[in-house]
């Protein structure tokens, strides 16, 4: 695919709802993807960024965004904000009465996305609703919390106590659950203090860092 529009319908022939491609056909990956992998913008692959951080899979994102139900007005905690390009689609999809809070343990991996979340901003792509932690994410963020969802771009082996803590009732965990090669997409909604678990999908991500993370 050599075009966000071919992209774009590539990911509606997914079957993905319309909310979810107007938000991947406004927020341009390729504005995300580093110079030598420009020509893979567009290809339904994963993309290094750096050593040990990647820009996810879109029809993998995309079946994460659809399964956490981001509403306008919700206020979202991502854990792992790698290049900012799972950032910015939150930021679109919750909107101006939303908020973001993004939380990434990578040094470099946070200035790129800050670079790239600010000029979205700048130039009103995005609103300005996104706050940008440089931190342990499997710890959450209590400061801002409680949370409508959580949404993670690292594998775990069980979703951190600090989460579940922070996760509003009747919200949503969006996460990769598993050991090095066998992780699934769950989904966890919280109910009256319990998780009610979903699996979406196979998937294969980088370790969670930091605390309660495998790294």
């Amino acid at each position: 695919m050599k075009s966000l529009r071919e992209f774009v319908d590539y990911l509606k022939a997914q079957g993905f709802s319309e909310r979810i491609l107007e938000a991947f056909s406004k927020i341009d990956r390729k504005f995300f993807v580093p110079e030598e992998y420009k020509d893979l913008a567009y290809e339904d692959t994963v993309i290094p960024l750096k050593d040990g951080v990647t820009i996810s899979q879109p029809t993998v994102l995309a079946h994460m965004l659809d399964a956490l139900e981001v509403e306008s007005g919700l206020k979202v905690l991502e854990i792992g904000t790698g290049s900012g390009y799972s950032t910015a689609l939150l930021s679109y999809l919750v909107g101006e009465k939303g908020s973001v809070v993004s939380v990434e343990i990578d040094r470099d991996s946070y200035e790129y996305a800050r670079e790239k979340i600010s000029k979205l901003i700048e130039e009103k792509v995005i609103p300005n609703n996104v706050k940008l932690v440089l931190g342990d994410g499997s710890l959450g963020y209590p400061r801002e919390a409680p949370y409508d969802r959580i949404i993670a771009h690292a594998a775990c082996s069980e979703i951190p106590n600090p989460w579940i803590w922070q996760l509003r009732d009747n919200g949503i965990i969006v996460a990769p659950v598993g050991v090095a090669w066998s992780q699934k997409l769950t989904k966890l909604r919280k109910k009256h203090g319990k998780l009610e678990k979903t699996f979406i999908l196979d998937v294969v991500f980088v370790p969670l860092r930091g605390k309660f993370g495998e790294l």
